[in-house]
């Protein structure tokens, strides 16, 4: 069942859309086309704020029950951020060092 909070969270997030959109219409092609865009095309508008809405609002809903990261994760539970690359091709070597460099530990 969809709670209220989400429901908030939802419409919240369809205003915040909605203020976006206007932000960038208006401060880029003048409050006059802003309102000629919306007269025009209210019917794209509002399905796409309404299902923008209901995305955020079920998403809001779902998201306390995914299951959760378990802490310390990694190798033995220590925490270590590690990545298996196999083989010694050239593409092997290159994504080694990029993982590396992203602060992973290469394992193999």
């Amino acid at each position: 069942m969809i709670t209220r909070g989400s429901v908030a969270t939802g419409g919240a997030a369809g205003l915040a859309l909605a203020g976006v959109f206007v932000a960038v219409v208006a401060g880029t092609a003048g409050w006059a086309h802003l309102d000629q865009q919306v007269r025009a095309d209210w019917w794209l508008l509002a399905p796409l704020l309404a299902g923008f809405a209901t995305q955020v609002a079920l998403m809001d809903r779902a998201a306390p029950s995914a299951p959760a990261r378990p802490r310390g994760g990694g190798v033995g539970g220590r925490g270590c951020r590690c990545v298996t690359v196999a083989g010694e091709s050239p593409d092997d070597v290159a994504v080694r060092a990029a993982i590396d460099e992203a602060g992973y530990t290469v394992v193999g």
